[in-house]
Formats: C-alpha cells, structure tokens, sequence
C-alpha cells in the first residue's frame, strides 16, 4: 500500500506550484493535471471558488495537499510508474471530481520518486453515485483516508509490484513537518530537506558508513552521532555557532525511513555488492577475450 499524507493548506497555490514544479526535483513530462490548466492552475482553483461564492481569504483552505509515496526498499518504481499509479488513484476516488494538479519528484530521489497532488478545495462536478455535489468542499476524513489506501493497494497490486505494499502503521519513508510544508507553500526549501539531499549526496560518495559521517562533516557541515539504541543524529554546524532559531539536532525519524542508521548501511552495501559484481563482470569478459586470442593464436 502507498504511503499517503494528506495536509489541508490555507495558503496561495501559486506557491505550492512553484515547489513541486522545481527542475531539481522533476521535468514537464512528469507534470500533470486534471480539470485546471498546467500554467495557471491557480486561475482555475479561484475561479471555481468564485463560481460558487466561496470565500478564499487566507482563514479558508484553499486546497489539500496530498503526498502519495511506495515502499521502494525492494523493487525500483519508475518516474512513469510513479505517474500511472498516482493518475489512477485520482481518477478512481472521490478526487476525480475536484480540480487538481500533480507532479512527481524523481531528480533529488532516485530510488524514491513520489508524487505531490494538489487538489482543489471546491468540487467541480457531480459524483456518479450524487455524495458529492458540485460546489461541495473536500473532506479529508478519516474513512476517505483508508479508502484511499485501500484503492493505492489495489492499483499497486494491478501494476505488480506486490512488494510495495505498506500497511498505514509502519514508518514512513520519508516524514514532512507541517513547518516543512508551510514552507513549500511559499516556494521555498526547508533546511530539512537540504539535510535530506545532503545526506542522499554523501550516501551516494561513500564506501562505508563511517565514510558517510565523515563526508556529511567534512563536505556539509553536519556532524553525525549515533544514540544509545543506533539511530542517528544529525547535528548542523549552524546548531554549534549558537544559531539555534532554524536549525536544530534532528533525528532520523523526523527525516523518514531512508535517512536511518540501518537504510543508509543497507543502500551503501547494496551499491559496494553491485559495483563488485560491474568489475567481476568486466574481469570475465577479460579473460574470455583473452582465451579467445589464445585460441586463435594456436
């Protein structure tokens, strides 16, 4: 099952656009949209609420952000799949009948591309079976939240990847504040997630984990300890020069699953096993040009 948060939002759309549009984070073929233009949708957001004389002063929701995620630790989900998977969801619930538009992050997390959508507060259309009328505001319920669950496991199973099905109580692989989220809003990157690119970049250069948390100090000024019960702590310079209003020691569950002491052991050992069997492959093929030579030389 996909990991799904939703967050009500009152504020412009125009700036959670920006945010999940940025180009270190996804390309045009992964934007899309339902109902609203892809330039503008924030156009078409207030002009439905204008329709239908709701009030969109910064008191009211103006949209619900909804984050949709997979279980990636054993199969790789494709960017395209990514899409597909989140389109279906949106067709086949209640979202189908509110504007929205997506987009699906992949550049900054290859091994974990997962999908913004952001839906109008205001439905456009009448449901097929009349619970929702046009007009009506969306309601982020507990019981829509399962159903949407439940539907994300469906397709998940339909598409084949039955190994990233997750129930709704297990870690996420990834954890947004609702700081972090205000933040997206205005267009701009909270510092946890420039502690999650770091940690991704210094992930990818190391060959073991004390490299990691020597490549996170030395490269990104960020100290790395570990508890009493093995999970890491992440600790800025910035904390250490007494600048402690934005950033402050953060642990590994407020940064998500992948950021874990026992994930980036794991990713680091997968990458050493798969660059040994690159070089054992290329010794092979050596050694079988060389035969080949040696036989013909004969």
């Amino acid at each position: 099952m996909p990991i799904i948060r939703i967050l009500p939002s009152h504020r412009a759309v125009r700036g959670i656009y920006e945010y999940i549009t940025r180009k270190d984070k996804t390309s045009s073929d992964y934007i899309f949209a339902s109902g609203c233009s892809l330039d503008h949708p924030e156009e078409d957001f207030k002009d439905m609420a204008d329709y239908f004389q709701k009030d969109t002063n910064e008191r009211n929701r103006t949209y619900y952000h909804v984050i949709v995620s997979f279980n990636t630790k054993n199969e790789r989900i494709s960017p395209e799949e990514v899409q597909k998977m989140a389109e279906e969801l949106c067709e086949k619930t209640e979202i189908s009948n509110y504007q929205w538009f997506a987009a699906v992050h992949y550049k900054d997390r290859p091994i974990h591309s997962h999908c913004h959508i952001i839906v109008n507060n205001v439905a456009y259309k009448d449901s097929d079976d009349k619970k929702i009328k046009a007009g009506k505001s969306f309601q982020a319920t507990r019981d829509f939240t399962c159903r949407l669950m439940e539907k994300g496991n469906q397709i998940c199973k339909e598409h084949g990847y039955e190994h990233s099905l997750v129930n709704p109580g297990r870690r996420a692989n990834e954890r947004f504040a609702r700081a972090e989220v205000a933040l997206m809003t205005k267009g701009e990157v909270p510092w946890k997630d420039r502690l999650r690119r770091s940690i991704q970049r210094a992930e990818r250069k190391a060959q073991s984990v004390d490299e990691f948390c020597y490549i996170m100090q030395d490269d990104y000024g960020v100290e790395v300890k570990t508890d009493r019960k093995g999970c890491f702590l992440y600790i800025p310079e910035e904390f250490h020069k007494n600048d402690t209003r934005k950033m402050k020691p953060c642990h590994q569950r407020r940064l998500g699953e992948l950021y874990s002491k026992e994930s980036i052991e794991r990713t680091i050992e997968l990458r050493k096993e798969k660059r040994e069997n690159a070089r054992q492959q290329r010794e092979n093929k050596k050694m079988h040009t060389k035969k080949r030579e040696w036989d013909y030389e004969r």
